[in-house]
C-alpha cells in the first residue's frame, strides 16, 4: 500500500483539488455514506489537503468539500478490498471505471463540509472566467480558492 507521500512530485504540492462528481456520488459523500473518491490518475496533491466537490449535471454547482484522510494508489484487487464497503459502487462499476489499468487511486474522506448555499455554475464562471467543469479534476488557481470555501456545516465521515 503506497501513500501519496511515497511518490515523487515534480511540481510543488497543491493544497486544493476540485473534482467533478456525479450528483448521486456527491450527495453520498456529503451524507457520509461514500467515504472514498476513486480516481484513475494520482493527483499531484498534498495528502492533507482539501477536495472541493463540483456536482455535475443536472446540479452544476460546487456543493461542498472534504479534507483528506489519505490518498492511496493500489493494485486494483487490493483497492477493491479496501473500498468495496465505502465506495458507493458495485464491483462491475469499479471494474468498468478502472478498465485498462492495473492500479487505481482512492482519496479517503476525513471531514466533510456541505455548503449551506451551493455555488452555481454561472457564479463560478463570474468568479473564474473561462471555467469549464473538469472531466476528472483540476487544480484551482490560488486566487480562486477563498470564495470557494464558503459556509456550511462540518461533520466527520463515519
Amino acid at each position: 500500500m503506497k501513500a501519496l507521500s511515497e511518490f515523487p512530485l515534480p511540481h510543488s504540492r497543491r493544497s486544493t483539488l476540485l473534482v467533478s462528481v456525479h450528483p448521486e456520488f456527491a450527495n453520498a459523500i456529503l451524507a457520509g455514506t461514500k467515504q472514498v473518491e476513486l480516481r484513475r490518475q494520482l493527483p499531484r496533491f498534498d495528502p492533507r489537503g482539501k477536495v472541493v466537490i463540483y456536482s455535475s449535471s443536472p446540479v452544476k454547482a460546487i456543493v461542498g468539500s472534504f479534507t483528506v484522510a489519505s490518498i492511496e494508489r493500489l493494485p486494483l484487487a487490493v483497492l477493491w478490498r479496501r473500498v468495496r464497503s465505502i465506495s458507493g459502487i458495485d464491483r462491475l462499476k469499479f471494474d468498468n471505471y478502472f478498465e485498462g489499468l492495473t492500479h487505481g487511486v482512492g482519496i479517503f474522506v476525513e471531514t466533510v463540509e456541505e455548503f449551506s448555499r451551493p455555488i452555481q455554475l454561472d457564479e463560478i464562471r463570474r468568479q473564474w472566467p473561462g471555467f469549464h467543469p473538469p472531466q476528472s479534476f483540476v487544480y484551482p488557481p490560488r486566487e480562486k480558492l477563498e470564495w470557494m470555501h464558503v459556509g456550511g456545516r462540518r461533520r466527520r465521515a463515519a
